[in-house]
This record gives C-alpha cells, sequence and structure tokens, in this order.
C-alpha cells in the first residue's frame, strides 16, 4: 500500500505524445537505456542486435545493462522512483502490469502499428493488456508440457499418461501402490498456481463486471479433487507447501511418474539425470482437452517518463521480431511470440527430431491454438497469496474445499473493491 500511495502522484505525469502527434524529428545522437534480465549468457545475441540496430540508425545509442532475475522488479520500482528511468525495461507481466495501473508505461495500443501487432500472437499481446490498454511488448513466451517417465507409467500398467482429470484420479492412488512412485506432485500453493489450475478445468475466474466469480463457478468440486488425492496419500505430502522445484528433484530421483513444465527443463533433466532423461517422454499438458494452454511470457516496457518515447518503441519492436525472436528460441529454450515463427519448419517439421524438439513443436502447437489468457489484476500478487493461503487451508483439513474457494473469493473481491454480492 505505500508503495501505491508513493508512486501514485510521481507516475503519469506529463504523458509522452503518440507518433502521430509528433511535431519535429531529430537528427541528434541519443542513447536508449534498454534493460534485460539475466540475459549475461546471451550477450553475443543482445550484442548482435545492438550492433545491428546501431547500424541501421546512426543516430542512437543503445546502452545495455543487465539485471539479475531477483532484483529485477525492486531495480524497475526504484528507477522510477528517480530520475534515471530507463527506456526500455524487461519484466513479466505481473508486475508490468502493476505499473500500468498507475500510469507509469505507455499504452502500445497508440504506439504499435495495427501491421506490427497483428504479427504476434493474439494471447501474448492481450496478457499484456489491463483495461484495453497494453502495457508492453511480448519478447519470448512458452507453454507447458507433460513429461512422463515410460518405465514408471509401465510398471504401473499404463502405456500413456492420463490424458483428463478423470483419468488421474482413477489411477493416481494404484500407480503409487505398484510402483511406490507418485504420479503426479501438483503446485498448488506456490504463487497464485491455482488460479491456473481452475482455467485448466475451465472455471472461469471474472466475471463481466469485474468480480471474482470462480467460487459461483464451481470451484469447490476442483479443489475438492485434489484434497481427495492428497488425503488419501496419492501425492507427496509436501505439496501443501512444495514449489516447482520439489517436483522437478522428484522426477529426477525416479519417484514422480508426470512432470508438468516448460520444455526447457528437459535440458535439466538430461544434464542432472541422464538415466531418467533416456526413459523420458512428452506429451501435451494435461489435461488435453481444456479450454485454457497454460503459458508464460516475458515483456518490453516503456516507461512514459521515457525522453524518447519514438525511439524506444521502435527498438524494442526490432528487438522482439520475428527474426529475432526466431535467433533467440535457437539459442534459448522459449519461442518467439509470432504466429509466423511457431509456425516454421523449426518448429513444426525439425530436422532433427529429438526429444526437446518434440517437447518445442508441441509448446509451439499449443501457443497457436491458445485463446485463453490469464487476466491479470495490478493487485495480482496480493490476490495469489490469498488463493494460496485458502487452498492450503483447503489441503491441511482448516476448511472444507466450498469454503475455502468462498472465503478466497469473498476477500479478494472485497480487496479489489468491488461488492461480494453476486
Amino acid at each position: 500500500m505505500l508503495i501505491a500511495i508513493v508512486i501514485m502522484p510521481l507516475f503519469g505525469c506529463h504523458p509522452a505524445q503518440g507518433p502521430q502527434n509528433s511535431q519535429h524529428k531529430t537528427t541528434r545522437t541519443i542513447t536508449l537505456e534498454f534493460w534485460t534480465l539475466q540475459m549475461l549468457p546471451f550477450a553475443d545475441y543482445i550484442q548482435g542486435l545492438i550492433r545491428e540496430y546501431e547500424d541501421q540508425h546512426p543516430n542512437v545509442k543503445i546502452h545495455w545493462v543487465d539485471v539479475p532475475f531477483s532484483e529485477g522488479e525492486k531495480k524497475a520500482l526504484t528507477s522510477m522512483l528517480s530520475n534515471t528511468t530507463p527506456d526500455i525495461i524487461n519484466l513479466n507481466p505481473d508486475f508490468s502490469a502493476v505499473l500500468a495501473s498507475r500510469d507509469a508505461l505507455l499504452d502500445m495500443n497508440q504506439w504499435v502499428p495495427a501491421k506490427a501487432k497483428a504479427s504476434y500472437l493474439p494471447i501474448a499481446w492481450q496478457t499484456a493488456t489491463l483495461h484495453e490498454k497494453t502495457f508492453g511488448i511480448p519478447w519470448y513466451i512458452s507453454s507447458a508440457v507433460t513429461l512422463y517417465n515410460r518405465t514408471l507409467l509401465h510398471q504401473a500398467g499404463l502405456t500413456t499418461p492420463p490424458q483428463t482429470i478423470d483419468a488421474l484420479g482413477h489411477m493416481a492412488h494404484p500407480f503409487h501402490q505398484k510402483t511406490g512412485a507418485y504420479a503426479i506432485m501438483p503446485s498448488l500453493t506456490e504463487g497464485g498456481r491455482f488460479f491456473r489450475t481452475l482455467l485448466k478445468s475451465d472455471i472461469p475466474l471474472w466475471g463481466s463486471d469485474g468480480r471474482l466469480v470462480f467460487a459461483d463457478k464451481g470451484a469447490d468440486k476442483v479443489l475438492s479433487f485434489w484434497v481427495n488425492l492428497y488425503r488419501q496419500g496419492a501425492v507427496p505430502s509436501e505439496s501443501v507447501t512444495a514449489e516447482q522445484q520439489s517436483a522437478v528433484d522428484r522426477y529426477q530421483s525416479g519417484t514422480l511418474g508426470l512432470l508438468l513444465t516448460g520444455p526447457n527443463f528437459l535440458k535439466i533433466v538430461k544434464e542432472n539425470a541422464p538415466q531418467i532423461y533416456a526413459v523420458t517422454d512428452v506429451a501435451p499438458q494435461f489435461p488435453e482437452k481444456s479450454h485454457y494452454t497454460d503459458y508464460s511470457e516475458m515483456l518490453f516496457v516503456i516507461p512514459k517518463r521515457t525522453a524518447h518515447p519514438k525511439e524506444a518503441v521502435d527498438f524494442a519492436l526490432f528487438v522482439t521480431n520475428a527474426q529475432n525472436t526466431l535467433e533467440l528460441s535457437q539459442l534459448a529454450p522459449v519461442l518467439p511470440p509470432h504466429i509466423a515463427a511457431l509456425n516454421s519448419p523449426e518448429f513444426q517439421n525439425p530436422p532433427q527430431p529429438d526429444l526437446m524438439a518434440k517437447a518445442r513443436r508441441i509448446s509451439a502447437q499449443q501457443l497457436l491454438k491458445a485463446r485463453t489468457p490469464l487476466q491479470i489484476h495490478p493487485m495480482q500478487n496480493r490476490l495469489n497469496q490469498l488463493m494460496d493461503f485458502y487452498v492450503q487451508s483447503a489441503l491441511l483439513g482448516r476448511l472444507s474445499p466450498e469454503d475455502a474457494m468462498t472465503k478466497a473469493q469473498e476477500e479478494m473481491n472485497r480487496l479489489i473493491g468491488v461488492d461480494t454480492t453476486p
């Protein structure tokens, strides 16, 4: 709350004019400060982009600053409160939405040409949108897949992983009995993960009036499913507090049948547990028939206080164009946020069809079909904390699933200042 009070009078002052209102063109050399998050391993790539852009724009110089991932939000906030605001900042959508709600960022709808915008995945653009204002330009994206241990599935009498919630419910307990391992380890209380779990069960989160409505739409039934698995001992006991890394560790140790994660974790499994990688295969994300595709993305945002909005947007569009993001995807386990790039042979018909290529193809196909974005609220971090608390309360038996979801919805709606009455 203190941060919000401090930020409000500082942000949004003297908003920059859109490109259509520019009065003149400058010929003097300007310097753009460009922040990325933990991209030093790809320094050659970033520096190559900068050289290419500077060659094409002799009057523009790019000063690149790479920030450790864990310090990104703090440094961005500190810069916003100072007189040294960067011109282009790499952030995630959640924190970007907080800044956008304080009118601190340029609205890309006013700065990005419609033709350029149309090349991006619709969900990538929608994820960076708040109250019909788009606060960032998508840089890279990825959607989760299902890694599974063929040996453990065979021991449990299965040839393929479950594709539906019902199928998982029927096989989870027998799987544990037959193999001594667990079928799945859900991260139900980490960073609001249960919001995504509800979407994957086709439970709407928001109503048209701006209220959270998940408890009215059957969220308790979804929570009851996981509570029952937890109490049966069909999922690890530490699932009540565990983070995603705990599931990765279990999978690498051979005590977990399914791992729901990004394709990038295949490389980690291959390096840390080659014997597990050798018996690993990959399938679409679970459950397969959901209308929601679980994905994550990173953005570039342009502070309103930049002295060079036109050039900052132009450079951000250059870095995130289809060609440059496709090149990044060849160096890092991420995907470009562009429709044409995801439809390229690089992903749809890879020349070397290894396990990683298979996972990336599945991830790309899921993104091309995705139509439902995760709607972000400026107070998303606090909403996530409340969801984690009430899901944990149900898992530990302190509240029934119905009471947990009802109380969570009521408290969240009070937090965001809307009427809690349906």
